[in-house]
């Protein structure tokens, strides 16, 4: 209470750590006569439990200008430390997620600038997050492979905006991206909007996995059947498939 706390002396609610750090404020807030603002320190409660303050503190001198004591304003920011460190947790969770995965992580706003590109770029396309965020997304894809992502969020922009919207909605589009060393990559391109409190697309949230090998065997089966087909149509001998129950196939 007040009354218990009139006459106390400040290393009487705080550890030696923070002790040190208040008499070093208040020496130097007397050396230099100048206020310290926003000063951040721990005290203890009467029950045991900590507490994160702010304070702000000047000197507080008699009619004839001399230093007498201090004076300040303490503020309670405990809840305030608390969100920002489990902000901090939480970005280096994300940020530990984004440098570590092979797919790429990528974000834009809805002009189509990217806001933000994963680490894995690098692995996936030579590209440093720099040099991939200043190319955007028109120097990302191959010409034919832009004309496909500009129509699939400039149709989602569009249904927005004439309240056709959809909270789950996402597209998977396969693309063809540019590399650094002059090749290029096929990736498999899921997206979903960024939205805010209210609901509205702010921007756009997407996962690009390279499928080039996928896409090289898909070529290969088809070149293979196609290859098949032609010898069959022009032989003279009979060719045939069976299942396992012996069905013609």
């Amino acid at each position: 209470s007040r009354d218990e706390m009139m006459g106390m002396n400040n290393r009487q609610f705080m550890d030696k750590k923070n002790a040190k750090k208040v008499y070093q404020a208040f020496n130097r807030i007397y050396a230099t006569g100048k206020s310290s603002k926003e000063f951040g320190w721990e005290i203890t409660r009467k029950d045991g439990t900590k507490r994160s303050i702010e304070t702000s503190i000047s000197l507080k001198r008699n009619s004839e200008g001399e230093p007498v004591g201090f004076r300040g304003i303490i503020r309670d920011i405990t809840e305030h430390k608390e969100a920002e460190e489990a902000l901090r947790k939480s970005e280096e969770h994300y940020r530990l997620l984004a440098e570590n995965v092979t797919d790429v992580i990528w974000t834009m706003d809805n002009n189509m600038q990217f806001t933000y590109i994963s680490p894995s770029v690098t692995r996936q396309r030579g590209y440093s997050v720099e040099e991939a965020m200043a190319l955007g997304m028109e120097k990302s894809l191959t010409p034919a492979s832009l004309e496909v992502a500009a129509k699939v969020i400039l149709e989602g922009l569009s249904e927005e905006e004439m309240g056709q919207k959809d909270l789950s909605k996402t597209w998977t589009v396969e693309l063809e991206m540019c590399c650094k060393d002059g090749s290029t990559i096929w990736t498999e391109m899921e997206a979903t909007f960024l939205r805010d409190p209210d609901g509205q697309a702010v921007g756009i949230l997407g996962v690009a996995r390279d499928i080039t090998e996928r896409k090289r065997a898909e070529v290969e089966l088809k070149e293979s059947e196609k290859r098949f087909e032609d010898i069959a149509l022009s032989s003279a001998d009979w060719i045939w498939e069976v299942d396992a129950n012996g069905k013609y196939v």
